[in-house]
């Protein structure tokens, strides 16, 4: 590696440049082409690093003591990563990247739909995934979940099948299959006794803690995708004029309601109305209630190549796209969830994208996490980092929905 390095691009196969990671998330799998390099070299330096490693494979991850003490002592900062290869007489260099970290952990379980597994699947942030309710554990299809205040609500059987909301910490029934509600989307109240169901363009008001149907929520409209603020104020939703599903549909618009004095909803206020052919779709607040993701494409919101992430301030304005999280087109970029809210000024998005991570896996939907920067979002710029693949989930399975829960 004493030789004159030789430029080339294309080496880094992941992660992408300005990646941006919580301090306790697991190592990286760094990963380069396989070009026919004999040996790699990667170096780590900052301020207080000089970190040297030599492989003579595609890939390296660092042990667990290497990888704390590389992330401890570059939390709130970043770390430059060089890397040549030896392709016969020659280097070959590449461009180096910048790993930033974050000062503190990422917390909270990510519960997300598998649709290999049939079912739900959970990761503890830094930990490896396992089957929460599946088709193996119930013997039912699972999907169509959110989590909040210790239960989480999902549909059995597919499309318009029945509802059924669990305990999460005992996995205990709270309405059991064939209670008899029948739904698609659905979120929770922030303190988990109500449950609001989409089913059918409608928006279904229950009790979270019998499953008792209380009434449905006027709209106006054929709606969709709701999702309650964490201060209770407020809904946004999807509304799809003439939808045949509750999930397949075009020229959707994301639409707020706030709570009025009397216990009620105000009327529908529209904050993206995108013009054909765009769709909007999958709105959710972020967990300090001032910025809504959402999900623009041009297709009918199921699977659509072009899927990309967006936000919009709670109180309306312009659409940003995030851009440096979507990295291009055609990765099917779907469905932003929020974790929860982190001691720091970063907030994290978790989504599902089709994107390759690395050299492992390609075109199949796996979940990746990105870092949100509010005063950025603030000033209308990109608010987002470089994404990088969830650590712990299965590269085997079909991976959706990521919701992030305390």
């Amino acid at each position: 590696f004493d030789a004159p390095k030789i430029p080339h691009e294309g080496l880094w196969a992941y992660p992408q440049d300005g990646v941006n990671v919580p301090r306790n998330t697991p190592s990286l799998v760094f990963q380069w082409e396989d070009v026919g390099a004999t040996a790699a070299r990667l170096r780590f330096r900052s301020a207080v690093t000089d970190l040297t490693v030599y492989t003579t494979g595609t890939s390296w991850t660092a042990d667990e003591a290497s990888w704390a003490a590389l992330v401890g002592t570059n939390a709130g900062g970043s770390v430059e990563v060089e890397l040549a290869l030896a392709v016969g007489t020659e280097v070959w260099s590449e461009e180096i990247i910048t790993l930033n970290v974050n000062r503190f952990d990422a917390r909270g379980t990510i519960y997300y739909w598998s649709t290999t597994a049939s079912g739900i699947m959970t990761i503890p942030y830094g930990g490896t995934a396992s089957e929460f309710a599946t088709l193996a554990t119930t013997g039912y299809c699972v999907g169509c979940h959110s989590v909040r205040s210790g239960k989480i609500a999902f549909t059995y059987d597919g499309g318009n099948g029945g509802i059924g909301i669990k305990r999460t910490s005992d996995r205990s029934d709270i309405m059991a299959y064939g209670a008899g509600t029948y739904g698609n989307f659905n979120t929770f109240s922030p303190d988990g006794n109500y449950l609001i169901i989409a089913y059918l363009g409608a928006f279904l008001l229950h009790d979270a803690n019998t499953g008792a149907y209380i009434g449905e929520i006027p709209t106006g409209g054929y709606s969709t995708h709701p999702d309650w603020s964490l201060d209770g104020e407020s809904l946004v939703f999807t509304m799809a004029d003439g939808a045949a599903y509750d999930w397949q549909f075009t020229g959707g618009r994301i639409c707020t309601m706030d709570k009025t004095a009397d216990g009620g909803w105000t009327t529908p206020n529209c904050l993206v109305d995108p013009e054909d052919p765009y769709n909007a779709y999958y709105p959710a607040f972020s967990p300090d209630g001032e910025w809504i993701a959402f999900n623009v494409s041009t297709g009918d919101a199921v699977d659509d190549v072009d899927a990309a992430v967006y936000v919009i301030p709670r109180a309306g304005g312009s659409p940003i796209e995030l851009a440096a999280a979507n990295l291009a087109s055609g990765y099917t970029n779907s469905f932003p969830k929020w974790g929860p809210l982190p001691d720091d000024d970063v907030m994290w998005l978790a989504f599902s994208s089709k994107r390759a991570y690395g050299n492992i896996v390609d075109g199949v939907p796996q979940l990746w996490v990105a870092g949100f920067d509010p005063l950025r979002a603030y000033a209308g710029q990109d608010p987002s980092w470089a994404a990088f693949w969830l650590p712990g989930q299965n590269i085997d399975q079909g991976n959706h929905v990521p919701t992030w829960a305390e």
